[in-house]
């Protein structure tokens, strides 16, 4: 049984040392107020992303924030174009929130279907805590946003997703690696 971090850290100084291994899996759990999500981590396809999706996971970052967003919405924080998804990792729930340190975004591999985990950020060449999950087939999206991951399990929660659903913590568990 894994619990939230009470009152997690939500500004770090620098970005994080790297805490993924290599030629080692990842999935991360994310129990939200409709149901446990579980998404497959891609660290092959997405490593910068992996790690500081990981990074902030394991330090509570994720813990207690809402889905702020739901998109396409043509009101409220900005979307990516197009895009049928869930919006998260935003500790000010404006769009305009972080960690306090960006990172180089990983090339995209990939094509936002639906269940397709994704970093988020006004520059799509940097990331930092922002993320979405495709709530649909959002193939037609140009492909700016690195996908470090993808939904195995809890495709109903995802399915039900509303804005203001929490995210009541995420866990993070080591697995052998994609084959």
């Amino acid at each position: 049984m894994h619990s939230a971090v009470t009152d997690p850290s939500r500004t770090y100084r620098a970005a994080p040392a790297r805490v993924i291994e290599k030629n080692v899996g990842y999935c991360a759990y994310l129990d939200t107020s409709r149901g446990i999500i579980s998404v497959r981590l891609r660290p092959e396809y997405a490593p910068i992303a992996v790690n500081d999706f990981v990074y902030l996971a394991q330090h509570g970052f994720y813990d207690a924030l809402t889905f702020y967003q739901l998109c396409p919405d043509a009101t409220g924080a900005a979307c990516p174009p197009h895009a049928t998804a869930a919006v998260a990792g935003d500790p000010t729930a404006t769009g305009a929130g972080g960690p306090g340190f960006t990172l180089k975004a990983d090339p995209v591999v990939g094509d936002y279907l639906f269940g397709s985990v994704a970093m988020l950020s006004t520059d799509p060449a940097l990331i930092g805590s922002q993320f979405f999950v495709s709530t649909g087939d959002s193939s037609h999206v140009a492909r700016r946003y690195d996908i470090f991951g993808q939904v195995t399990d809890g495709l109903p929660a995802l399915a039900e997703l509303q804005k203001g659903d929490r995210i009541l913590w995420v866990a993070i568990l080591a697995t052998a690696p994609e084959p």
